[in-house]
């Protein structure tokens, strides 16, 4: 992969970002900041489209914060 992946064994982490189900996306700044977060048990799963859509949306709203 061309990007980090985090592997949550005993769910600290999920924790510290409020994840409730699985599987969930989170994207998050470089600080840790949760930028978009979908939880798939309840949303569904986005079709790729809407993925790129949704994580370019983040990811332009927090470029405009700074």
């Amino acid at each position: 992969m061309s990007y980090p992946v985090g592997i949550d064994d005993s769910g600290q982490a999920a924790d510290g970002y409020g994840v409730q189900g699985v599987p969930w996306f989170v994207l998050t700044s470089a600080s840790g900041k949760v930028l978009w977060s979908r939880e798939v048990s309840v949303s569904g799963w986005p079709s790729p489209a809407a993925l790129d859509k949704y994580v370019r949306s983040a990811l332009a709203s927090a470029e405009k914060s700074h």
